[in-house]
């Protein structure tokens, strides 16, 4: 690999959770940026439509466990979506957690995330 290419790895490694802005920020190309939109829209399906699937094998059937799933999903709109579906009620519970997941993740895990990749790959 070249060093365009292990830097733009080190963007996709770290800004796949993160939106357009971040990737723009971080000098990427318009492919690096294409593909963390794609990985957003895919968690978000994804855990919209396995949601109401799964939501009785798990108990997601109160508040605190719907805290719990959407801070473990950390996706706001596949979260809403899926306990929308599953019961209306534990919809704002889940999503709240969820921005949470999304704030953390914005703010703290590309820094650390891309200074580890960037140490590893040089």
């Amino acid at each position: 690999m070249g060093g365009a290419m292990l830097r733009d790895f080190a963007i996709v490694a770290t800004a796949f959770e993160v939106d357009v802005i971040e990737a723009g920020l971080r000098g990427a190309d318009s492919t690096v940026m294409a593909l963390s939109i794609a990985t957003g829209v895919t968690k978000a399906v994804r855990v919209m439509v396995g949601t109401p699937l799964v939501a009785w094998l798990i108990g997601l059937d109160n508040p605190h466990s719907a805290m719990a799933y959407g801070g473990l999903m950390g996706t706001v709109s596949g979260v809403a979506g899926g306990l929308a579906a599953t019961d209306p009620k534990l919809e704002p519970f889940g999503a709240l957690t969820a921005a949470f997941h999304t704030g953390i993740g914005r703010l703290v895990g590309p820094l650390l995330l891309f200074r580890i990749v960037r140490a590893l790959v040089g």
